[in-house]
């Protein structure tokens, strides 16, 4: 399924509550290269979707060619995911999907998964939602825990089969038993919501925790939010911290917050500075425009307009996008010269072309 983030509902809030600081700057840090556009325009395929994790350890591309052109059913799967990933070989979608054909044809669970993978995104083949949920449904009768939780999306968001909360749920249960961050992320909302099972806070929290502890970032933000919003600050930046640590961008931008405000960890503003920083870098648009309004006010980094505007500019078309970003653009844009001007949207698109932006 197209994997919409699981945000909580309005009625939920009051109890999943962001928090927002004051941010306090005092010195610059090191600048770092954006994310590489052409990478991030690649078909992903996180294993968290698929039908295994990624093997950490595996033999060259060619001896598992070899065993696959033998019938070893699980050299036929590696090869498949090796052209999924582009592992030792470069990405294709089509000799992906043939080989992981070969290995769900000698019923490897792992290998359904991902062959509904490729339908569901429209990998290799053309999207099919239908066929999506046919591979997904055997590998779930294997018990393959991917399978269940892609079944679980599928019912919550209604993606080829009619919504069904009380699907979902069992779904992501059975998933979630196995250890399967998803779902135990999807069933912590469904206890949160009330939406196909009986309202349970505690419940909620639970599950949450179990995949917060898993490493899932996500996760691990939503119980920083909880304990924001009951006043324990030592937890919540206890999980924010955790969050950062993974590189995740909402996390680095909550524990700037953290270090901004005083609240659960002692004031710092070079450290909130620095964070702040790294969660711009790692795409928080929120962070973008907070660092960018530092280049125009020119306290704690030197005063920089140009850099000020390509900074909000690349909040402003990113993947979260918030009304007020426009309006702090075209304000500085009023301040730039033409000249100016040229130069700030040329550091944007060199941005998102993958190049370094202080």
């Amino acid at each position: 399924m197209e994997r919409s983030a699981r945000r909580v509902s309005v009625a939920i809030v009051a109890l999943l509550s962001g928090c927002a600081g004051t941010p306090q700057r005092q010195s610059p840090v090191t600048p770092v290269a954006a994310p590489s556009a052409a990478a991030a325009a690649l078909p992903t395929a996180p294993s968290r979707v698929m039908g295994a994790a990624a093997t950490q350890s595996k033999a060259p591309f060619a001896a598992e060619h070899a065993a696959a052109v033998r019938g070893d059913t699980a050299a036929e799967f590696e090869v498949g995911r090796d052209y999924l990933l582009g592992a030792g070989v470069g990405r294709n979608g089509k000799m992906a999907q043939l080989w992981l054909r070969k290995a769900a044809a000698g019923g490897l669970g792992p290998a359904e998964c991902d062959l509904g993978y490729l339908y569901d995104n429209g990998v290799g083949v053309p999207r099919d939602y239908t066929r999506a949920l046919k591979w997904y449904r055997e590998a779930a009768a294997q018990g393959n825990a991917y399978g269940e939780e892609n079944l679980g999306t599928a019912y919550e968001f209604g993606e080829g089969v009619a919504q069904n909360a009380s699907r979902a749920d069992r779904w992501y249960l059975l998933a979630a038993k196995q250890g399967n961050v998803l779902a135990q992320s999807g069933l912590a909302m469904a206890y949160f919501s009330g939406k196909g099972v009986p309202a349970n806070p505690a419940r909620g929290i639970f599950w949450l925790h179990q995949a917060a502890r898993e490493g899932y970032a996500n996760a691990q933000n939503l119980l920083g939010d909880i304990y924001q919003h009951q006043g324990d600050y030592a937890r919540a930046v206890k999980w924010y911290r955790a969050s950062a640590a993974s590189g995740n961008a909402r996390g680095e931008y909550y524990l700037g917050d953290a270090y901004s405000t005083g609240k659960g960890v002692e004031k710092n503003g070079q450290q909130a500075l620095a964070w702040y920083h790294k969660a711009a870098i790692g795409g928080d648009a929120h962070a973008q425009v907070l660092w960018g309004l530092q280049y125009m006010i020119g306290r704690a980094v030197p005063r920089n307009p140009e850099l000020a505007y390509a900074w909000v500019a690349v909040a402003s078309h990113g993947a979260q996008r918030f009304p007020f970003t426009g309006k702090i653009r075209d304000a500085i844009a009023r301040e730039l010269t033409p000249p100016q001007l040229k130069e700030a949207r040329s550091l944007a698109r060199h941005w998102a072309a993958g190049h370094t932006m202080h």
